[in-house]
């Protein structure tokens, strides 16, 4: 005996359906009645489809001949679903272009993955005249009624079934474009822009909702969009509901499977496009986001495409610089047409962590979102390189895999050093691994000046093919290098310069500054013939010993620093032009710097970072600062830092820190990420740092106390 109401129900509906179709053999014709010449002819279509989920087998589908006027001509057939993804042949010669469909039947369905626990009616009208197929869906029923209703208030077909279409649609926060094509001819099981589209509706108005109350859900949509071309809030809230419970990869999985014998697959992300899974009226597809974005940068994200609904249309945006196919709209409001390209640039919040968004908006109604998520840099260890005595500088090679150490024994800061430990010297690492430093090697040059054995500063020149260095020792020396090859650069010139520790070079001719710390002067060198430098130029001795010197683009400045003190000199004639003391309050004063443009450089001081503009040397102008942790009365007051103009991005090593600074907007700068380190930690006994980065900011190298820290960065 059957127990179960339902199961009695379904066996009864499909048992019963044979008996209804017996006379006919699949299909029936009901009516004899003689065409209207007004729309007669000879209409048939190649294939038919009735899916909520797909129909089950054994469903009934039944096809009835309209007028133009959408009342019936009394000639009617029924088709009987012969698979369970909702086939069925409609096999009739039509007499009348227009058709209206009525599917009743058991669906799959794709949230429970089961066959529905009742059957559920579908509606929908085809013009034979420009369609070939007759399917039945849950859009075709949505529009049903409301086509209806347009046509008998004047409406062609045609243009009731586009407006209808659109007004579905808009409903459920998606803007129609004509390139969906028309409803009854979507299909659940092809991979269409569109059908995609089906799958995912279809799965929204299924969420939550056993057959029955799909299908009073279904006629209430219907009974109000037909009214009016909208629905209620009451009806809006049902489907938000839905659509925030949606479970898209769920849904993804049970159509994959059921439809694997078709080798359809269909991904959650194909589902998430069409549904407004936030309740701000946008849809996945219309929302643009930047997830890891730096801090205070200004990101655009898009395009949006308007589509054909939106022709015309005047948009807005909530914040932010709206592009029209990439030109920056300067009014608050601007009319666009189809096909339109439109995108928003955001500025990112200076936080970790925040979210910034922005609308495009017709009237009140969003129909796009852009959101700029800023990331914090994250700074880790990578590796550390011992045993290359006591650094004073590093550099890295145009292509990251070549490290150089510049170093001093170890003994210059200890005062107890028996016996001698001769260990600096100019260091080569191969940092092709970053984590894993390679084939360390120790070079000494042999000079007519002495062996060179202890330095103070590497610098890479001419897009790496040449190295600058100094040496202290016998007497102090500018040395030029050949790195041709990168792990064993040879000597091309050894020039005498009595106690070499800052070292600049130009970065678009021949030239190269040195400070010599014995005579507290600058010099100039012309090196365009790198055996045989040329000194063409002295400073005035200056009241400091200059530890770190940093030329302009234009090479039209160039600042000297040294624990505080700040000079500028004015080097547009190629002499030492007038020098202009710039280290006159706490925010002004330098301990290492670096230009980022002409006349700006960023400066680190012992509690900040902060880029100046040095249009006017004499009155110099904080453009914008940011805070670092203070320099204690035990670490020695220097710095080092260097800037990337591709990233926009600096890194500073700044006492027992290391910094990634945001430069996007030099008003705003902000830290994008720190890593602090006791490896890092300098003395008071130290004169010297040195930081280098990768290109792509993602391997920063800074000089410890006793060695290269290796620092990762995400």
């Amino acid at each position: 005996m059957i127990k179960s109401p339902e199961l009695r129900a379904r066996l009864l509906f499909i048992v019963t359906l044979p008996l209804l179709l017996a006379a006919c053999g699949g299909s029936s014709d009901h009516s004899s009645s003689v065409p209207d010449p007004s729309d007669s002819g000879s209409y048939s279509a190649s294939s038919g489809v009735a899916q909520k989920g797909p129909f089950q087998q054994g469903s009934i589908v039944t096809a009835q001949e309209l007028k133009l006027n959408m009342t019936p001509t009394g000639q009617q057939y029924s088709y009987q679903v012969t698979s369970n993804l909702g086939t069925f042949t409609p096999n009739n010669t039509f007499h009348h272009n227009l058709v209206s469909l009525n599917a009743t039947g058991y669906y799959f369905d794709e949230v429970t993955n089961a066959i529905s626990t009742g059957p559920v009616t579908l509606n929908g009208l085809s013009d034979l005249s420009v369609d070939t197929v007759l399917n039945v869906n849950i859009l075709t029923s949505l529009t049903f009624q409301r086509i209806q209703t347009l046509v008998n208030q004047g409406q062609t077909f045609t243009a009731a079934k586009h407006q209808a279409e659109t007004e579905v649609l808009a409903a459920l926060n998606i803007p129609y474009d004509s390139s969906y094509g028309d409803f009854e001819n979507l299909d659940l099981s092809k991979s269409s822009t569109a059908d995609k589209m089906l799958a995912a509706i279809s799965a929204l108005f299924v969420t939550g909702n056993n057959a029955g109350q799909l299908s009073a859900l279904i006629a209430q949509f219907q009974s109000e969009i037909a009214k009016n071309g909208s629905i209620s809030t009451a009806t809006q809230a049902k489907l938000a509901n839905a659509a925030k419970t949606l479970n898209t990869q769920l849904v993804a999985n049970n159509l994959t499977t059921q439809f694997a014998s078709l080798g359809f697959a269909i991904s959650a992300t194909d589902l998430n496009q069409w549904i407004d899974q936030n309740g701000d009226g946008v849809i996945g597809q219309y929302r643009f986001a930047i997830t890891a974005a730096q801090p205070a940068t200004v990101t655009t994200m898009g395009p949006y495409i308007v589509p054909s609904s939106q022709n015309g249309a005047t948009v807005a945006v909530t914040a932010g610089t709206l592009y029209k196919n990439g030109t920056a709209i300067t009014t608050p409001t601007v009319k666009v047409n189809t096909n339109d390209s439109l995108s928003i640039s955001l500025l990112s919040s200076p936080t970790a962590g925040n979210t910034l968004s922005s609308y495009l908006q017709i009237g009140s109604k969003n129909i796009a979102q852009f959101s700029v998520l800023t990331q914090q840099k994250v700074l880790t260890l990578g590796a550390m390189i011992g045993g290359v005595g006591i650094p004073n500088d590093v550099a890295l090679s145009s292509d990251n895999n070549s490290l150089y150490i510049a170093t001093m024994d170890s003994c210059e800061v200890t005062t107890s050093c028996a016996p001698r430990v001769e260990n600096g010297g100019l260091y080569t690492v191969n940092v092709s691994t970053p984590t894993n430093p390679q084939s360390i090697q120790r070079i000494i040059y042999p000079t007519p000046l002495g062996n060179a054995a202890e330095f103070a500063n590497i610098v890479f020149a001419n897009n790496g093919s040449i190295a600058y260095a100094t040496a202290r020792n016998n007497g102090g020396m500018l040395l030029i290098l050949n790195t041709t090859t990168p792990l064993l650069p040879t000597l091309i010139s050894a020039t005498r310069v009595e106690e070499p520790l800052g070292l600049t070079v130009s970065a678009s001719s021949p030239v190269a500054y040195v400070s010599d710390i014995s005579t507290q002067t600058l010099r100039r060198y012309n090196t365009s013939n790198p055996s045989a430098p040329v000194l063409t130029a002295t400073s005035p001795a200056i009241p400091s010993q200059i530890t770190y010197l940093s030329l302009s683009p234009d090479d039209s400045q160039l600042l000297a620093a040294n624990q505080g003190y700040g000079d500028i000199f004015d080097m547009t004639s190629g002499a030492f032009g007038t020098s202009t003391f710039v280290s006159t309050s706490p925010s002004t004063n330098v301990n290492a710097s670096v230009y980022i443009a002409n006349k700006k450089a960023v400066t680190v001081t012992k509690s900040s970072i902060n880029v100046m503009d040095y249009t006017n040397p004499q009155s110099p102008t904080v453009l914008g600062s940011v805070p670092i942790t203070p320099l204690s009365s035990s670490e020695a007051n220097v710095a080092a830092i260097t800037y990337n103009a591709t990233l926009k991005e600096a890194f500073v090593l700044s006492g027992s820190t290391v910094y990634a600074v945001n430069l996007s907007n030099p008003a705003t700068p902000s830290i994008s990420g720190h890593f602090t380190n006791t490896a890092l930690a300098n003395s008071n006994t130290l004169i010297h740092l040195g930081i280098a980065a990768s290109s792509d900011g993602h391997t920063i190298y800074a000089t410890g106390a006793n060695g290269i820290v290796v620092i990762q960065s995400n």
